[in-house]
């Protein structure tokens, strides 16, 4: 499969929302058995809620994305969710009805 990739950051990643910089995960510690590789930051989602202006619907919230460029093609995406406590997640299923 050549279109499968690691689930990595890419090198020196930026993420500003709002000219708030996002904070990262840190980095897994390199092996000391493996000085010379490079530390990686474990693949997890990012959450820019706390960043983002949500108050009113004509908010606009502003992202910019940098990194070092590299050989490595990368995605991003951003996901609007709205959270939803048991009983209302229960309601919304049940009011759906049954699937097949």
């Amino acid at each position: 499969l050549d279109n499968v990739h690691d689930d990595d950051f890419p090198k020196n990643l930026c993420l500003k929302v709002n000219n708030k910089i996002c904070p990262l995960p840190n980095p897994k510690p390199v092996p000391a058995n493996r000085p010379n590789m490079e530390a990686k930051r474990p693949p997890k989602p990012l959450i820019i809620t706390s960043l983002c202006k949500l108050n009113t619907k004509s908010c606009l919230n502003q992202i910019g994305i940098t990194w070092t460029p590299t050989d490595v093609t990368h995605t991003v995406s951003i996901y609007l969710v709205e959270k939803l406590s048991p009983v209302d997640l229960l309601a919304a299923l049940k009011e759906r009805g049954q699937r097949d």
